[in-house]
C-alpha cells in the first residue's frame, strides 16, 4: 500500500514560495520615533534593495516636497538615493522636491483635492 504524503507535501507549505510568504506575514516593520516624535521605519538589511517603482510612486504622490523622515516611512534610504540619481528628487535645504521628470515618468497626479501641484523644473 502506498504511503500517504505528509501534510506539508500535500499543501506545498514547505516550498520556497510558501516560506517567503510566511516570513513576510510574520515579520512586521519596526518604527522608532525620532527626536521630534516622527515615526521612522527601521529598515532591515534584506529590505534595503527590495523596493519597487510602485512604492516610490506611492511615497511621492500628492505632494511636491517631502522631508526625509516622511519618505523613510515608505521607502528605504537606497530608494531615496535612486530617486535622486534618476532626477526624480532634488535635495534643497533639507527638503526633497519632486521634479517634473518624476511626475512624467511615474505618472504622478498633478492635482489633489483643493489644489494643483507645480513640480520642480530642473534645467537639463
Amino acid at each position: 500500500m502506498a504511503r500517504r504524503r505528509s501534510y506539508l507535501d500535500r499543501t506545498h507549505a514547505n516550498t520556497r514560495g510558501a516560506k517567503l510568504l510566511a516570513a513576510a506575514f510574520v515579520a512586521r516593520p519596526v518604527f522608532v520615533n525620532d527626536e521630534d516624535g516622527n515615526p521612522v521605519r527601521q529598515w532591515r538589511a534584506d529590505e534595503m534593495q527590495t523596493y519597487t517603482v510602485a512604492e516610490i510612486t506611492q511615497a511621492l504622490r500628492g505632494r511636491r516636497a517631502h522631508e526625509s523622515f516622511e519618505l523613510l516611512e515608505f521607502i528605504p534610504p537606497s530608494a531615496i538615493k535612486y530617486c535622486v540619481s534618476r532626477g526624480w528628487l532634488v535635495d534643497q535645504a533639507g527638503l526633497y522636491f519632486v521634479t517634473e521628470k518624476a511626475a512624467a515618468d511615474l505618472h504622478l497626479p498633478r492635482t489633489t483635492p483643493g489644489m494643483s501641484l507645480k513640480f520642480l523644473k530642473v534645467a537639463a
